[in-house]
This record gives C-alpha cells, sequence and structure tokens, in this order.
C-alpha cells in the first residue's frame, strides 16, 4: 500500500535576488518564496497557512506572480538534461499549466509577466532576454547583445499602449550590466510576427557605447516616467521612461544598490543596499529627496510591496525575510532560515513541540512546532548579535556539527570542528555555553548520543569517546574499526549497550556495564561485518520485536542485525544502488521506519513484527518513496507522537 507525503512546513528560504513576491490579493498578506526547488506560499498573518509547491528538478532562480494573481512563473537552474526550464503555474490549484523550455544558458536570472498576463519575459547568465507566449509556451521574440557576459538580473514592464487593437504595443525596461535599454515589442501585419525594437538609454558622457559613466545595474523599477535602476556603484540612476534621457543619480549604497520597489500610491521608492541598509526616496525627473532610511542585517537581496502599498517584503543574505511597514520603516522579522546545510536534528524528549539544529553557518538554532518560529539560538561568534556572515569569512570559525538533548531540560550537547563538546543552555533567556571539554576528537564530531549515565561521541578521528556526566573527562575510547566511525548508538533495552558502525562494513556492540570497575577497554559482545554491501553510513534500532539494529548502506539497503544471531542480518531491504542511505530513525511507537538518501528522496516503511511460532520473518514495507529535498538529506528524525518527520 503506498500513502502520499503531506508536506506540512517548510522553515528556510533561498536568499535569491528575484526570489520574493508579494501576492497580489488584498484581503491577506501572502508572499512566495522559493525553497531550493520548492516555492513556498506563506501567510504573514498565519504561520500555519503555508503551502508547498513541488515541480522542479533544479534549484529555483526566480519568481513571480501575474497582476491578478491567477498564475505563478519560477525559472530554475540548468536541468539534468542541460536545458533551463520555467514553470507558469495555476494559483489556485497549484498545479503546472505548462514546463517551458528555454534557450538560456546556465540559469534563469529573472521572470516577469506582462501586464495583461499573455507574455512572460526571461533574462538568463547568459545575458539573453526572451519573451514568451503564456499559453503555448512559444518564444515569440528575443534579444542579445553583442558584447559577451552581458547580464541583465532585472525586467520591468511598462504600459500597454491601444491595448486589444491590432496596433497593441508592449513596453519594456531591462537594466544590463552594460547599460539601460528600452524594448518595444509589437505585433508586425507585414511579417504576421511580432518584432522587438531595442534603444540603449543615454548617459553622462561622449563617446563608445556608454561614454565615460561606466555603471552595472542590478535592479530596476518605475515611478510614473522615471525609470530607477540601483548600480553595482551604489547609485540609483534615473532616466526618463518616453525618451530614455539620464536625468539624475542618487548615492545611497556603500555596497551596490541591490533591490527596488516603487509605490506608486504613496510616490515612494524603497532601496535596498549590499550594506543592508534601506532607503526611502521620493521626488521626479531630476529631483530626489531621502525621506528615511533603517538598517538590516546582511545585504538586500530582494524587495517586494504589497498591493496596496502599506508593507514591504525584504530578504538579505543574512537569512531573513523582513516584513516592513512602508510608513514609518518599522520591521519584524518574518522569516529566519540557516545560511547553509543543516548537520543534525534532535527533538526534544521533554517538548515534543520543540527540536534543534546545527547548521554550517555556524548557529545552533532552538525552534517551535505550535509557532514554526526560533525561540533562540547560540554561536561561538564572538560578540553578542555578531552577524554570521562575517564568521563565514573564516576559514577557523567553529562550527556545530553534531548535537543530541540532555537529560536537563533546554540542555544540549553539542559536537563542533575543532573536536570539542560543548553544553548548551537553550533557554530563551540565557542561550549561552555552559561549559566546554578540555579535550576532544581529531577533526570535527559527527555523532553525539547521551544518557543518564554518560554521554558518547564519534569524530573524524575514527576514534570513539565515553565521556563521564560529571567530570566531562574521557572514560574510555574505542577504536576497533578499520576504516571511519561513522555512527554510535546507545542501546534502547539497556544503556550499558553501545553500537558502532563504519565504513569497515562493521557493526560492533559494547558492554560499559564495567565501564570504571575493571580496568581495560569494555567488552565487545556483538560483531557484524557484511563484506557484500557498501560501507555502513547511519543506523537506528527497533523498539519492539527483537530490538533488531538498522544499518544503511553507501550502496543503498538496509540491513537488519540481531544481537542473538551472529554475522549476518537477518533481513536486508533494497536493491544496490547509486544513491546512499544517508540516515535513518524509528518512530517513538516503534511501527515506521525513515529513511533519507543522498539523492533528497525520503522514504518510509511501516516495520512488521517476526513471529517464530508461525514461521513468519520480518517484513519491511515500502509506505512513501517521495523527492523531498534539493539536497542529500542531512538527518530525519521522528517527534514525540510519531505523526511528523
Amino acid at each position: 500500500m503506498s500513502v502520499a507525503l503531506e508536506l506540512e512546513h517548510a522553515l528556510g528560504f533561498t536568499p535569491n535576488i528575484q526570489g520574493l513576491v508579494f501576492h497580489p490579493a488584498q484581503d491577506k498578506a501572502v508572499v512566495l518564496y522559493s525553497c531550493g526547488r520548492l516555492i513556498v506560499e506563506s501567510n504573514l498573518d498565519d504561520s500555519h497557512a503555508q503551502r508547498i509547491l513541488r515541480g522542479h528538478d533544479a534549484i529555483i532562480t526566480c519568481l513571480d506572480v501575474s497582476p491578478t494573481g491567477s498564475m505563478i512563473a519560477s525559472g530554475q537552474n540548468v536541468s539534468v538534461d542541460g536545458v533551463c526550464y520555467f514553470n507558469v503555474w495555476d494559483y489556485d490549484s497549484g498545479s503546472i499549466r505548462i514546463r517551458v523550455p528555454t534557450p538560456h544558458k546556465g540559469r534563469l536570472d529573472a521572470i516577469r509577466f506582462s501586464p495583461d498576463e499573455m507574455l512572460v519575459a526571461t533574462t538568463g547568465a547568459e545575458g539573453m532576454l526572451c519573451i514568451f507566449d503564456t499559453t503555448s509556451g512559444k518564444c515569440i521574440a528575443s534579444f542579445q547583445d553583442s558584447i559577451q557576459g552581458d547580464q541583465a538580473r532585472s525586467i520591468k514592464w511598462g504600459s500597454v499602449a491601444d491595448s486589444g487593437t491590432r496596433y497593441q504595443r508592449y513596453s519594456l525596461f531591462v537594466p544590463f550590466n552594460t547599460g539601460v535599454r528600452l524594448f518595444t515589442l509589437s505585433f508586425s501585419i507585414q511579417k504576421l510576427s511580432f518584432e522587438l525594437h531595442c534603444t540603449a538609454c543615454q548617459v553622462p558622457g561622449g563617446g563608445g557605447r556608454l561614454g565615460g559613466y561606466v555603471r552595472h545595474f542590478l535592479c530596476c523599477t518605475t515611478l510614473g516616467q522615471n525609470i530607477l535602476c540601483g548600480a553595482t556603484s551604489g547609485d540609483l540612476m534615473i532616466f526618463n521612461s518616453e525618451s530614455g534621457l539620464y536625468r539624475a543619480a542618487i548615492s545611497l549604497s556603500a555596497n551596490g544598490v541591490t533591490a527596488v520597489s516603487s509605490i506608486e500610491d504613496r510616490c515612494c521608492v524603497f532601496a535596498g543596499g549590499g550594506d543592508g541598509k534601506v532607503k526611502k526616496v521620493s521626488g521626479a525627473d531630476a529631483n530626489w529627496k531621502l525621506f528615511g532610511e533603517v538598517a538590516l542585517e546582511g545585504s538586500v537581496t530582494s524587495m517586494a510591496s504589497s498591493s496596496d502599498g502599506s508593507q514591504l517584503v525584504i530578504s538579505t543574505t543574512a537569512g531573513f525575510i523582513y516584513r516592513m511597514l512602508t510608513d514609518d520603516m518599522t520591521f519584524t522579522i518574518a522569516v529566519e532560515s540557516p545560511l547553509k546545510g543543516i548537520n543534525d536534528v534532535a527533538v526534544s524528549p521533554h517538548n515534543a513541540a520543540q527540536f534543534v539544529t546545527c547548521s554550517g553557518d555556524g548557529f545552533v538554532r532552538l525552534w517551535d512546532l505550535n509557532e514554526y518560529t526560533i525561540l533562540s539560538k547560540v554561536t561561538l561568534s564572538n560578540g553578542p548579535g555578531k552577524a554570521i556572515h562575517q564568521q563565514q569569512s573564516s576559514d577557523n570559525a567553529v562550527l556545530p556539527t553534531a548535537c543530541a538533548f540532555d537529560t536537563i531540560p533546554n540542555s544540549v550537547i553539542v559536537g563542533f570542528t575543532d573536536g570539542k563538546v560543548r553544553s548548551l543552555d537553550m533557554s530563551p533567556q540565557k542561550s549561552t555555553v555552559q561549559w566546554s571539554t578540555t579535550g576532544g576528537h581529531r577533526g570535527k564530531v559527527h555523532t553525539v548520543r547521551v544518557c543518564g549515565q554518560y554521554f558518547a561521541t564519534a569524530g573524524d578521528d575514527s576514534v570513539i569517546r565515553i565521556w563521564s556526566r560529571s567530570t566531562r573527562d574521557v572514560i574510555c575510547q574505542l577504536q576497533d574499526h578499520k576504516l571511519p566511525t561513522t555512527a554510535v548508538h546507545i542501546d534502547n533495552t539497556t544503556s550499558s549497550i553501545l553500537h558502532s558502525i563504519s565504513l569497515d562494513m562493521t557493526h560492533c556492540a559494547y558492554d560499559l556495564s564495567q565501564l570504571g570497575k575493571v580496568a581495560g577497554a569494555p567488552r565487545r559482545v556483538s560483531a557484524h561485518n557484511v563484506s557484500s554491501t557498501g560501507g555502513f553510513l547511519c543506523c537506528t534500532q527497533r523498539l519492539n520485536n527483537e530490538h533488531e539494529m538498522i544499518v544503511g548502506t553507501s550502496d543503498g539497503r538496509l540491513l537488519f542485525f540481531d544481537l542473538d544471531v551472529p554475522q549476518r542480518p537477518v533481513l536486508e531491504v533494497g536493491e544496490p544502488s547509486k544513491f546512499r542511505v544517508v540516515s535513518c530513525d524509528c518512530s517513538p511507537n516503534g511501527q515506521l521506519l525513515s529513511v533519507g538518501l543522498s539523492d533528497g528522496t525520503l522514504r518510509v516503511y511501516r516495520l512488521g513484527a517476526r513471529h517464530v511460532s508461525s514461521g513468519k520473518e520480518n517484513t519491511c514495507e515500502l509506505l512513501i518513496d517521495a523527492a523531498c529535498h534539493s539536497g542529500s538529506v542531512a538527518r530525519t528524525t521522528w517527534t514525540g507522537d510519531s505523526k511528523q518527520l
């Protein structure tokens, strides 16, 4: 029996340059953004109101919503077949209307609907502008400058002249690296095809293509008859939309103007910069005035305004989506995302609605499943509130790699890249480091497991260390494996049994009951070696039946080991595959097994019992096999009620 995977919520987003849009509906504050290969539709007023759209086979790079809100357009990186596609979605049903192949190379940089929703304009990494029919997906016009590498990261449609007649004309404004172009698209009766005419905006100076006034443009918007373009120089340059003449330049940012958004009804423009500042300007033609500014964390990557102009959403490289009121520029954090991959995740045994993650951006975060918010976070960066993008610049940054909840509430034991183990108090009022081991592993710690008597760690040095809870000293260390150790597990029937697996295709079990009482290393009570499979990568243990150990292998299989049955596994699941089993976890009710693969696939199995009297063997029935993440799954963990994963 197959069961559909219901994706309940996605935490995080991808800070693309054109990756954040407001839905035009005025009755609700709905924004859309990308998260890897997913499109996330989120209601800013209700954290539980979220919808996930899946239909891309590569990372999404740009988004747009049609003026009426009936369609969504999304572009992506190059697909596995070497083609760059974009999808046009039906907003109400969430289904793909049409999937369009494009001539772009590498990725799509920008995508925008025309005012009448009949056309979609796109630009790619090679610098080409293409215009497609939203019904047929046919490319009706294109433009590419003779300058190699002339890239355009933004598109702005102008008005539609003589709408509904045979002389209907579209206008577009596109800021390329080397200059701003005005385009006119019209249908030729003589040629029975569309014609695209280009005019370059004039800039100060004479001679050459741009004279002596060279700017690389990143974004653009319009306000009345003004085209406002952000440049890497930090200037906001203004051109006349009718003549293309240069009118003025305003110096706004120390690190480039990276995003702009205009509000026609309020006659103002908001500009975000690489320095994290958002500035509000207003004016016309050559006269402009600054009316306010605020500083955000990280560089601004994308900006969008609501249909009524009352608020903005702004994404930054620090992993935040801010919600800002346009009147007084006050703001709150609407979404927070880890900047780099998640290394480990653990669900609290004290509160089923809380879990902790440690990620490559240096933060350990405590999350609340009820409101999908971050309760607290801790980093080892110097000084409170230090932006993590500053820490990333250091090659010697100490980052968290493995975590597990302690037996003490709000306390998490975390392993780091420097080989040390630290205890973090994740209480919202404190969020501090409680203690740190004096010694540690050579290389990063990849596994931490905790029980009442001790805690165990495994690292890149292929050594398993058992630590005292009271003194935080090493009681003993185990080094029986011939290749790097990949995981350790404390037995769920007795904490005196510790399991370990390795790339040498060996599973070992140790008796720790005499630890500290008898000199010497702990006694190995069981060992399994299966040379016909790939290396062992992850493990978990059944909570019922014979409490078999379940091991995931590098060739995509699952092996079930019983301590009372030497050497051979009692059950093998799956055929050899190029996709590795990198994570597995049994649900607390003992009925389900979650498995994460290196291609981002998530599988869920139903575990059956073994009845010796009836002769029935173990069963492991596949219930779910679904594409989930854009990259390899790092960890799968069940909540305490076995209903969420």
